[in-house]
């Protein structure tokens, strides 16, 4: 299973990063290889709201070395109606694709994916999807990994067809970061609140943030985001 799942010869072990495939959803992307070690070196303030994600996702790449053009695109697009119809048939995976958006694919929308040439390997058709599983409360990051495993683990391949699946995964956010700017701001200033209560009044405390810059978002947890807006707080005892 996992030899499967490390097809790709890419590893992605660089700190998670947010971005945007479409105006409400939010997807982060990090390494399943060290996910054991995520947050560990994350450049975030000591205030910050933690959310889960909402769908786990991993990039499937369909492709086919058949010599003849035709053929092996059609290779790719019978193996594609397959991975489409099994997902449909499954209540726990959604094949999506990426473009200017993140579009959530059913077998009727096969045409809507475009077969194309490899940018680097000649005589190679190709198409790159995501294979999506929403990440439940109960869920572990196997339990999510597991079920997006099982499931390319059931898939037939036509022709020369190969199924290479990424060592990266993605977190998505619906609704994106900026919806929890105002919880960060009220945070921030709960904290700020308890610091003086704690120091009195013998001392300043001086805050420093831009407000005008949207919230960032990051990965502190296998299945976790982490959303705040950077800012320092200095303490300085007053003059007598």
């Amino acid at each position: 299973m996992r030899s499967l799942l490390l097809a790709l010869s890419l590893l992605l072990a660089l700190p998670a990063t947010g971005f945007a495939f479409q105006e409400d959803v939010i997807v982060v992307t990090g390494s399943r290889i060290s996910r054991d070690s995520v947050g560990g070196n994350q450049n975030i303030p000591h205030v910050h709201i933690v959310r889960r994600a909402d769908n786990y996702l991993i990039q499937l790449t369909i492709l086919s070395d058949t010599r003849e053009q035709d053929a092996r695109r059609e290779e790719v697009r019978s193996t594609l109606e397959t991975v489409l119809a099994a997902a449909d048939r499954n209540p726990d995976i959604t094949i999506a694709l990426a473009g200017d958006n993140l579009l959530d694919l059913d077998p009727d929308m096969i045409g809507q994916v475009d077969i194309v040439e490899h940018p680097r390997r000649e005589d190679v058709s190709t198409v790159t999807l995501f294979i999506k599983t929403p990440v439940r409360a109960d869920d572990g990051f196997d339990d999510t990994d597991n079920r997006i495993a099982s499931f390319v683990e059931g898939l037939e391949t036509t022709g020369r067809t190969e199924l290479q699946v990424s060592p990266s995964y993605n977190l998505t956010l619906s609704g994106g970061a900026d919806q929890y700017r105002n919880s960060v701001v009220e945070a921030i200033a709960q904290d700020i609140r308890f610091l003086r209560s704690t120091f009195g009044n013998e001392y300043r405390i001086f805050v420093e943030t831009s407000f005008e810059n949207r919230v960032s978002l990051t990965q502190t947890g296998p299945l976790e985001l982490s959303i705040f807006l950077p800012y320092s707080a200095e303490i300085e005892l007053r003059d007598n």
